[in-house]
């Protein structure tokens, strides 16, 4: 019996991690957001911390 629950259980997981794999996708965000971004903060010199 309890081999018989190892062996379900071990199955279920590799079928849900193969099933759950398969969504996993890349996308380049770099080439998503274009040049339609924000403009930069100009570098200066920073408040001192008080």
């Amino acid at each position: 019996m309890l081999a018989g629950v190892v062996v379900l259980g071990t199955a279920t997981a590799g079928w849900a991690y193969w099933h759950l794999n398969q969504n996993i996708t890349g996308v380049d965000i770099d080439g998503a957001l274009g040049d339609d971004r924000p403009a930069r903060p100009a570098a200066g010199p920073a408040e001192p911390a008080a």
